[in-house]
């Protein structure tokens, strides 16, 4: 009988080292795992940073190319603002010209009616 005690021990034995292994084994696996799972969450962490800081960097050429535009535009404005100035000026010049070469016109035109009615009176007839 004391062999089958010794087989029973030897088996009890092995069984809790076998036990023993497996615990560890199934340790291993779950850090394995975790740190599998913590690695996986660090990379699609950095994936989101990098997309998201690409979004930004998107929205930032793009809102520089909109103060681009804005300046642009800005400057175009200016430019018709400051072309319409000298049209006005234009204008003005235009007027103050059209209405000297007016006066000088309705000066003649009295000039010549005085030279009509002084021949009209002479006796002259038309």
């Amino acid at each position: 009988m004391s062999s089958r005690a010794e087989l029973s021990k030897k088996f009890l034995e092995k069984t809790s080292e076998l036990d023993e292994l497996r615990r560890e084994i199934c340790d291993l696996i779950e850090d394995d795992f975790e740190s599998k799972v913590k690695r996986s969450i660090k990379y699609y962490q950095q994936k989101l940073y990098d997309i998201e800081f690409d979004k930004l960097k998107n929205v930032k050429i793009n809102l520089n190319s909109f103060v681009f535009d804005a300046d642009g535009l800005t400057q175009k404005i200016d430019n018709y603002i400051e072309m319409m100035k000298e049209n006005k000026k234009k204008e003005e010049e235009a007027r103050k010209v059209n209405g000297e070469v007016n006066d000088k016109i309705n000066q003649e035109k009295i000039e010549a009616n005085k030279k009509l009615e002084f021949l009209v009176d002479l006796g002259y007839n038309f």
